[in-house]
């Protein structure tokens, strides 16, 4: 994005056609990565049975093998 942006900035008096098609890319990815922040941190549904989704915890005993 940065990039995109000093391109931007360098192009924004003697090509604004160039400043627009970068900022555009600018706005599309600081987009992009917004949505993928959400996706990230949203926490899971609940399961139904026990709640248990997205705790870190097993919804029944796991024996080891060992």
């Amino acid at each position: 994005m940065t990039v995109q942006a000093g391109v931007a900035l360098d192009a924004l008096d003697t090509r604004p056609e160039i400043s627009r098609k970068a900022m555009r890319q600018v706005r599309d990815s600081g987009r992009e990565a917004v949505r993928e922040l959400r996706a990230t941190t949203s926490r899971p549904p609940r399961c139904r049975d026990r709640g248990t989704a997205g705790t870190g915890r097993a919804s029944r005993a796991v024996t080891p093998s060992w």
